[in-house]
């Protein structure tokens, strides 16, 4: 990591010493090496990663700046509560990758999904986004993909992440133009791809260097078929150029929810999918997908679960990114189908066949 913290002159200019470091959800010495710089040009440190703190915020910030990474859950939370305490202008990012601190005018995203392509050559047993039950091609619609990022870029100044999925993603032959827009409308995203691999070690050329040009990566779910030819896959983008994480093989699923009604509290305060944002090509924005992706195959289903417009948010209404932010910090109907307290967990199935690998 740089000694040089870049930008550190935009705390400067506000005139406070004192900067409070929120969400520091890494190693000893990258904290550490953190508060060294900011103390060495004149500001004193404290740190914080209690969710009661945010409610004492307002009675903290009269001398003190706050200094949130990008790599806490809990960023959007904060923005949100500075907001309605009228201390927007004392909050400022720390990007963690890149070793800076930043100002925006308009909030953050943490994170968003969108599906390039709704289906998959895999068709796991119990996928969460219900991408096992299309039994025909679905592909994003990249005319309203860029309507729609145009939009969020009214609301927000950056997303932290921005992950094109699936389904299978390397199925659409638009996938490079869905990169493209993504980088050209936010162009500071950590842009990713995420994929099984299978598809990789043949795809045309012209894919990987749309994908190395507009810098972004790809994040491998490494199921059985993919393990076997894990090191294709890895050569082929070694080879392209293209950064890319290949998750521990996936040996189990998790059911993420069933029929019978739950408490919807507990499962939106210990969910791990509420920060997972999913952007539908007609505008719904929803704290996390699995809503969506229900309403789109609940005919194909037996079971019944709410999936009213209370699940999610249109940004063409929305106000502000604030407000969509308010809304994604509130347990929806959907939560009393998930299960957060009792999972079930089940061997991993795939419908591949040599073919595939």
């Amino acid at each position: 990591m740089s000694d040089q913290l870049k930008n550190i002159e935009i705390l400067q200019r506000i005139g406070k010493t004192n900067v409070c470091i929120f969400g520091y959800f890494w190693e000893d010495d990258r904290k550490l090496h953190l508060q060294s710089m900011l103390e060495k040009n004149g500001f004193r440190v404290w740190f914080s990663n209690d969710r009661d703190d945010l409610l004492k915020l307002d009675n903290n910030l009269q001398d003190t700046l706050l200094l949130v990474t990008n790599r806490t859950s809990l960023m959007e939370t904060v923005e949100t509560k500075m907001n309605e305490i009228g201390a927007a202008d004392r909050l400022f990012i720390y990007d963690f990758d890149n070793n800076r601190i930043m100002k925006y005018s308009k909030p953050v995203l943490l994170y968003m999904e969108y599906h390039v392509a709704w289906h998959c050559n895999l068709r796991c047993k119990g996928c969460s986004h219900y991408c096992n039950l299309y039994d025909r091609p679905k592909f994003g619609d990249p005319v309203k993909y860029r309507e729609n990022l145009l939009r969020l870029r009214e609301l927000f100044d950056n997303i932290v992440t921005l992950r094109l999925m699936g389904g299978e993603p390397f199925l659409n032959p638009e996938l490079s133009v869905f990169v493209q827009i993504s980088r050209e409308v936010f162009p500071d995203t950590d842009l990713r791809v995420v994929s099984n691999g299978l598809l990789i070690p043949k795809v045309d050329d012209a894919v990987l260097n749309s994908l190395k040009q507009h810098r972004a990566s790809v994040d491998i779910s490494n199921y059985h078929p993919t393990a076997r030819i894990l090191d294709k896959i890895t050569d082929r983008l070694y080879s392209a150029g293209i950064r890319y994480k290949a998750s521990k093989e996936i040996y189990r699923f998790r059911l993420i929810a069933d029929n019978v009604e739950k408490d919807g509290t507990y499962n939106f305060n210990h969910c791990f999918e509420r920060h997972c944002h999913f952007l539908h090509d007609d505008g719904r924005f929803t704290m996390c997908g699995i809503p969506c992706f229900y309403d789109e195959v609940k005919d194909k289903l037996r079971a019944a679960k709410e999936v009213s417009e209370k699940n999610w948010v249109n940004i063409y209404r929305a106000g502000d990114g604030y407000e969509i932010l308010r809304e994604f910090n509130r347990e929806i109907p959907f939560c009393t189908y998930c299960l957060n307290k009792n999972p079930v967990l089940f061997p991993w199935q795939g419908n591949y066949t040599k073919e595939l690998i």
